[in-house]
């Protein structure tokens, strides 16, 4: 989760690992904006998740919800002006 969180950063694009297992699901989200406390910008990224997934179709809510996934993997990476996150469900 970490290097796909980075390789999102360094290349500037929001896209699935190809390469996940087909049995894992993957949230991935970004942030564009001045960050000043990345906690809070965290926090926001994963509430949208939640209650504002409209343009996944719910997917990254069904994801942190699924109770077959037992284990996450996060991966963050940042600068001061973008933030990505990588939830990896295993």
């Amino acid at each position: 989760a970490q290097r796909h969180a980075e390789e999102l950063l360094r290349r500037g694009v929001l896209a699935n690992n190809p390469n996940l297992p087909v049995d894992m699901g993957e949230n991935i989200k970004d942030f564009h904006g001045e960050v000043e406390n990345i906690t809070r910008v965290l926090e926001q990224m994963v509430r949208e998740m939640v209650y504002e997934d409209q343009e996944a179709d719910w997917g990254n809510k069904r994801n942190i919800l699924n109770p077959d996934y037992t284990e996450l993997l996060v991966g963050v990476a940042f600068t001061e002006t973008e933030v990505y996150l990588v939830l990896d469900f295993k």
